[in-house]
């Protein structure tokens, strides 16, 4: 947990407790950019982007525990108004990128017999967020269009 406070900014990521106390998680606050789109159609501010939260809930008993994986959630955090399809595009585009980090955090359970997954499920999803995030708001900008 220590090299996730030294790793990012509070505003970025931050650890908390679920209310029974016992289960930590991770919670990274990534930012989708809108001004690297290649589209000519719509113009964004240079600092216009969308924030999805991606929580990394952790089992009582992980990393221990061979069966303890990560659990992935994700939530819309911010979004700009207009054009209205980004926000719809951020909608749908979450549950990918759930299921990208899901799949990470499986791999390296198996690859490993368990153990620490944290560092590989966030470099996933920045991995996601500069590979597929521009495509899907792209995708979401031409059927706005048409």
């Amino acid at each position: 947990i220590d090299f996730i406070e030294s790793a990012y900014s509070p505003e970025e990521a931050y650890v908390s407790k679920d209310k029974s106390g016992e289960c930590f998680s991770v919670v990274r606050r990534l930012s989708l950019p809108l001004s690297s789109t290649n589209s000519t159609d719509f113009t964004y501010s240079d600092d216009a982007e969308v924030k999805v939260e991606l929580s990394l809930g952790m089992p009582h008993t992980y990393p221990i525990d061979e069966d303890a994986i990560l659990v992935i959630n994700g939530s819309l955090f911010s979004s700009p108004s207009n054009p209205p399809f980004v926000r719809k595009a951020a909608l749908n585009a979450i549950p990918h990128l759930v299921e990208v980090c899901q799949q990470t955090a499986l791999q390296v359970a198996e690859a490993q017999g368990g153990g620490e997954a944290l560092w590989s499920v966030l470099v996933s999803a920045d991995e996601w967020v500069e590979s597929e995030w521009r495509n899907i708001l792209e995708r979401h900008g031409r059927n706005a269009l048409a």
